[in-house]
């Protein structure tokens, strides 16, 4: 009986996890990062922010908000913190506060 009510337990723990709206992917930072800034005039050209960027990590603050930094890839910049909401299936990009 106790194996039975903890296999249930376990059971609905492991459902529990998978609810909600999981982090953003790389790509998905960089596409709502590049309509955040249409102009280009934060992070240059798509390409190369790109290819000189990546996601450090993330961190809930909603049921569906996060926020993120970005750094990178060589490691000898700092990082930026943005905040990401899902709105209308897709990730929407703001500045965040702190890094």
């Amino acid at each position: 009986m106790n194996y039975v009510f903890s296999a249930c337990i376990l059971g609905l723990a492991i459902n529990l996890a998978g609810c909600g709206t999981s982090e953003p992917s790389e790509n998905e930072m960089f596409d709502a990062l590049l309509e955040f800034d249409q102009n280009h005039m934060f992070f240059g050209k798509p390409e190369k922010f790109k290819e000189e960027s990546k996601k450090l990590g993330c961190e809930k603050t909603g049921e569906k908000s996060f926020k993120c930094l970005l750094g990178s890839r060589d490691g000898k910049g700092g990082s930026l913190p943005f905040s990401f909401m899902k709105a209308d299936g897709k990730w929407v990009a703001s500045m965040a506060s702190g890094g």
